[in-house]
């Protein structure tokens, strides 16, 4: 049966280079550029200003609608589905089981797509109650925060064209809005996105996702069998890539998502090599 959602979920890079750095240190959080109404960004701007009166729809034309949020990023598509995603965002990837990733990592969920007016109002009324508190309910901070950061619009532009969003199935773990992660409100050039990510991927504690809650002290066995379980899927683009990959996975001074692993891992890991070569002529 040919499914319509995949019991993995595939991260995707635009290189061989990108991949093997997943592959050696995890997966990297880096700030995204997301488009949500102006009248919530303003109200989240102007928290905590007296003489503000926050917005259900109106806010000024000098106010972008931009927000960059720290988040890793996958896709909930099958392989055999997947090409017009990877067009757009590379043809190597790493696929994790999304119900172990589910119960590794409670953060990790589906984006939810806005498709209407009406829920772009109630997401603009959700930021007055931000600004009706102040700020100051750490409750109602992190659930609005939370919310916001995992919706997105059912289309955006994207290189000069539209795109439909929804299609993506995209599913996110995203941080928080806080001293060490700051989201970006009303930043919307690409100069300021860098300089967030380099401030984050400074900071070798906050870049990576690990999705292997253990220490340094454990037994390399619980690492193993950790990363047996969650690892679904090692894509490259093209076949004459895979030994390329599996070499690099079977070096003993590589490490894999931060671990020194086993011999016998490695070579359980280098199954699961495939290229989007093989899957387009066999599928």
């Amino acid at each position: 049966m040919n499914n319509i959602v995949s019991s993995s979920l595939i991260h995707f890079t635009e290189k061989i280079e990108y991949l093997q750095g997943i592959i050696e240190n995890g997966f990297r959080y880096s700030y995204c550029n997301e488009v949500y109404p102006v009248a919530l960004v303003n109200n989240i701007i102007n928290k905590g200003n007296s003489d503000f009166e926050p917005h259900n729809i109106l806010a000024p034309t000098e106010i972008h609608g931009n927000v960059l949020i720290p988040m890793v990023s996958f896709c909930d598509i099958p392989l055999t589905r997947s090409e017009v995603h990877a067009k757009k965002y590379g043809f190597y990837g790493v696929g994790i089981d999304r119900e172990l990733a589910r119960t590794i990592y409670s953060n990790l969920m589906p984006v939810q797509y806005i498709s209407s007016r009406r829920y772009s109002i109630a997401l603009n009324e959700l930021s007055v109650l931000f600004v009706e508190s102040n700020g100051d309910n750490d409750q109602i901070t992190n659930s609005i925060k939370l919310i916001i950061g995992n919706t997105k619009g059912y289309t955006t532009m994207y290189k000069g064209q539209e795109v439909l969003c929804y299609e993506e199935r995209e599913w996110r773990v995203i941080y928080n809005d806080d001293e060490h992660t700051p989201w970006g409100w009303g930043v919307n050039d690409e100069q300021s996105k860098n300089e967030y990510n380099e401030r984050l991927h400074s900071n070798s504690d906050l870049s990576y996702l690990s999705f292997i809650n253990v220490d340094d002290n454990v037994s390399k066995k619980i690492v193993d069998d950790y990363l047996d379980k969650l690892i679904t899927h090692i894509i490259v683009k093209n076949d004459n890539e895979i030994p390329i990959m599996a070499k690099y996975i079977i070096g003993e001074n590589n490490k894999f998502f931060g671990y020194n692993i086993s011999h016998d891992c490695r070579l359980s890991l280098v199954s699961r090599i495939n290229s989007f070569e093989r899957i387009s002529k066999d599928y």
